[in-house]
C-alpha cells in the first residue's frame, strides 16, 4: 500500500421461508399395488430423499437450516465494500480469519464487494493465509443495496435466527459522516453504496436497529462503527432506546479500520466479556495499532459510549440550554468564546462536548449555575465508558455533538436537526441559534 491513505469519510486523502404442490400430489397419489415389493423402509427412504435439502433446491424451494447452538456471543459485521474502500474489507476479513469464530463467538459477515461482483455471507473460520478470505460461504447473494437500511436488518435478523448467542455485536463497516454530511451535493450518513448512490441517514439507521430489537426481544448489547465520525451524542439518541453499548470514533478512522485480530485475540480469552468490556478492549487494540502496532503510525480516537446513560445526559443539556437562552450580552460573549475554542473534528461543525462544557466553566459565565454545569459535565463523563487517544486527540472525551462555528452552517442543517431525537430530548438547536446571534 501506497504512502498515502484513504480514510473511512471518503473526502480527502489522510496521511493516510406452505405446501410444496408436488408434494402433496404425492400424498394423493397411491403406492404401487404390490405393495409388499416396497418395504416399510424403502418408502421411508423414498421420502427422505424428496424433502432433502437437494430436493428442496431443486423443486425451488430454500432448503430448512437448523440454527447453530448458541452460542456466548455473536458478531455480525455488516461489511459494504460497495466503495472505494473494497480493498480494505480483504484486509479485514483475513484479520478477522486469524482468530476466526470460536465455541463461544460466531463471527459472522455480511461481505459486499465490487471485486467479487456480489454480496456474500460468511462465517469466518480461522486460517493460516493472510492474503485470502477462505471462510465459507453460507449464503451467494448477488449483488445487494448496502446502503439500504433494510438490508442491514435482513441481515441481523437472519444472522440472529441462524447463530443465536446470549449477547450480540452488530457492527456496519464503511465510511461514515457523524449525523449528517454534506459531500458534492449530498447526505451521506453512514454505509454508502457507490453502486446504488444510496447511504443509510442517521435516522434510518435508528430505525434500523429499532426493528433489530424488537426481533431479539432486547436492546441489541453492542452496536459498533468502524466508520469517522460516528461518536456523536446525536446519533447515540436515534440509538438509545435500541442498543445497550455503542463503539465508534469522534474523528476520522484510517482506511484500514479497526485490528480484527487484535480484538478477536482478546474478547476469544474472555468471550464472557460484557458489552462495555469488549468495546473497552476494541477502543485500547485500536490505538495501540497505530501507534507503531499492526496498522502503522496515525492519529486516532476511540470511544465506547453507555447509551442506557443518555436519558440523563438529554436532561442536563436540556437544563444547559435553557440557562444559555436566559444570557446576557457579556456572558453570550463568554459562552460564545467558549463554542469557538472547543476542540473540533474533521467536521469542523462537531466538537468535543466535554472540552465544550470544561471551557464554558473556565469562562466564568456568571449566569451559568454551576450546579446546571457540573451535572452537565458529569454526565459526558458517566456516558463515556472508555475513550482511547493518540496524543492529537489528548482533548477529546469521547462524546462529539453539534456545534456549528457560524450561522450559515446553522441554517443549513437546522430543520433536520430539530426533527432529531436529540433536539427533541434537550432544545439543543435552540442554544445553537442562540450562540450563533
Amino acid at each position: 500500500m501506497g504512502s498515502v491513505l484513504k480514510n473511512r469519510h471518503n473526502d480527502a486523502p489522510l496521511r493516510r421461508k406452505g405446501s410444496d404442490p408436488f408434494l402433496l400430489g404425492l400424498q394423493k397419489a397411491p403406492w404401487p399395488h404390490k405393495r409388499q415389493g416396497m418395504s416399510l423402509t424403502t418408502r421411508l427412504l423414498a421420502l427422505l430423499i424428496l424433502v432433502s435439502p437437494a430436493s428442496a433446491l431443486a423443486l425451488g424451494k430454500k432448503p430448512v437450516v437448523q440454527p447453530e447452538p448458541e452460542r456466548e456471543w455473536t458478531m455480525l459485521v455488516f461489511l459494504n465494500g460497495n466503495n472505494d474502500l473494497d480493498e480494505y474489507g480483504f484486509s479485514d476479513l483475513n484479520e478477522m480469519e486469524t482468530v476466526g469464530s470460536t465455541d463461544q463467538i460466531n463471527v459472522v459477515v455480511q461481505w459486499a464487494s465490487i471485486r467479487n461482483g456480489d454480496t456474500r455471507r460468511l462465517l469466518v473460520k480461522r486460517d493460516d493465509d493472510r492474503d485470502t478470505v477462505t471462510s465459507p460461504i453460507v449464503e451467494r447473494l448477488g449483488r445487494k443495496d448496502m446502503g439500504s437500511y433494510q438490508e442491514l436488518v435482513r441481515f441481523v435478523e437472519w444472522g440472529v435466527e441462524r447463530y443465536p448467542a446470549r449477547k450480540y455485536f452488530v457492527v456496519v463497516w464503511n465510511h461514515g459522516g457523524g449525523w449528517h454530511r454534506r459531500l458534492q451535493g449530498m447526505l451521506q450518513d453512514i454505509s454508502w453504496d457507490d453502486l446504488s448512490g444510496n447511504h443509510i441517514t442517521t435516522e434510518q439507521f435508528g430505525g434500523a436497529l429499532k426493528k433489530i430489537a424488537r426481533r431479539i426481544g432486547r436492546p441489541v448489547d453492542l452496536l459498533g462503527n468502524d466508520a469517522c465520525l460516528m461518536a456523536m451524542a446525536e446519533v447515540g439518541a436515534e440509538l438509545a432506546p435500541s442498543v445497550r453499548v455503542m463503539v465508534g470514533s469522534q474523528d476520522l478512522e484510517p482506511s484500514d479500520g479497526w485490528p480484527y485480530d487484535g480484538l478477536l485475540n482478546r474478547w476469544s480469552a474472555k468471550p464472557e466479556a460484557t458489552a462495555a468490556e469488549v468495546g473497552a478492549m476494541l477502543t485500547e487494540e485500536f490505538v495501540k495499532s497505530y501507534q507503531g502496532g499492526t496498522q502503522g503510525h496515525d492519529q486516532v480516537t476511540l470511544s465506547t459510549i453507555d447509551l442506557g446513560r443518555q436519558d440523563s445526559l438529554h436532561r442536563a443539556m436540556a437544563a444547559l440550554r435553557a440557562e444559555i437562552l436566559t444570557l446576557g450580552a457579556a456572558d453570550l460573549e463568554r459562552a460564545r468564546a467558549a463554542a469557538r475554542a472547543a476542540f473540533r473534528f474533521d467536521s469542523e461543525d462537531y466538537a468535543d462536548l466535554g472540552d465544550f462544557l470544561d471551557l464554558l466553566a473556565a469562562q466564568n459565565v456568571s449566569a451559568l449555575s454551576p450546579e446546571v454545569l457540573h451535572k452537565a459535565r458529569a454526565a459526558v463523563s458517566r456516558a463515556v465508558l472508555s475513550n482511547d487517544f493518540t496524543p492529537n486527540f489528548a482533548r477529546a472525551q469521547g462524546l462529539a455533538f453539534w456545534l456549528p462555528r457560524s450561522s450559515a452552517d446553522y441554517r443549513q442543517y437546522a430543520r433536520r436537526y430539530r426533527k432529531m431525537s436529540f433536539h427533541r430530548a434537550t432544545g439543543w438547536a435552540d442554544a445553537v441559534e442562540r450562540l450563533m446571534r
